[in-house]
């Protein structure tokens, strides 16, 4: 629309509101109800009810929030070894976007998008549909090193485990180092917090390990000793 200032003026939409206009359309074109429901599936369609499980929710989230950010400062040094730290428990791009509470570093690696990250994950990837304290290294495929980060990685970790689970993978956006553990098997200890502190710590160490092991990749921090 332009205005008298001869500029353009536009109106934000979102998908939702593309999938509340083509609904009243689907039982006459298949075509439409086919996209409707892949709106629908991929969770596009909006949700602006709340219910009461979102009334709990907020009544916990403030507690929640404050043990997260007491184990963010707790390892923030450690994590600025890998350079700036960005996220933390206001960044709400975090939750809306990857259903999770993190900290991080980006820029770690190569040109284009990386970064070590520290997680609280509403559900997990190595363990799905649990909650999760997550340390992971990820590599996005149009980093400059992907290539070869995905062939010295796989290498790396072609025989090694994390309880059980996979250590290295790759999906469509790119590759991880990942390290998770399930929040509920923090449960017993004395001090919980700390526990959960200590392990991310010796994961940064794990993460270390492995960057100083691979020299030959194009790295944007020095080399360290591992995190005690």
């Amino acid at each position: 629309i332009d205005n008298k200032e001869g500029y353009s003026s536009f109106k934000q939409f979102r998908w939702a509101d593309i999938a509340d206009f083509l609904k009243d359309y689907t039982i006459e074109n298949q075509l439409i109800q086919e996209f409707y429901q892949f709106l629908k599936e991929n969770k596009m369609t909006g949700n602006e009810r709340f219910n009461h499980e979102d009334l709990i929710g907020l009544k916990v989230y403030g507690d929640i929030a404050s043990k997260v950010h007491e184990v963010f400062s707790v390892i923030e040094d450690e994590l600025k070894t890998f350079g700036t730290i960005s996220g933390g428990i206001n960044s709400s791009s975090q939750i809306t976007n990857h259903n999770r509470l993190a900290i991080f570093c980006s820029g770690v690696i190569g040109e284009k998008w990386s970064e070590v990250l520290v997680s609280y994950d509403f559900k997990g990837i190595r363990y799905k549909d649990e909650p999760v304290l997550a340390v992971q290294l990820f590599v996005h495929r149009k980093n400059s090193v992907y290539k070869q980060f995905v062939e010295v990685a796989t290498e790396y970790y072609q025989d090694k485990k994390f309880e059980s689970k996979d250590i290295f993978s790759t999906n469509e956006h790119g590759g991880h180092i990942r390290f998770e553990k399930p929040i509920a098997m923090f449960f017993n200890e004395e001090e919980q917090l700390q526990e959960m502190a200590r392990w991310v710590e010796n994961k940064f160490g794990e993460v270390l390990s492995f960057r100083n092991a691979t020299n030959q990749l194009d790295w944007n921090f020095e080399s360290n000793e591992m995190i005690k």
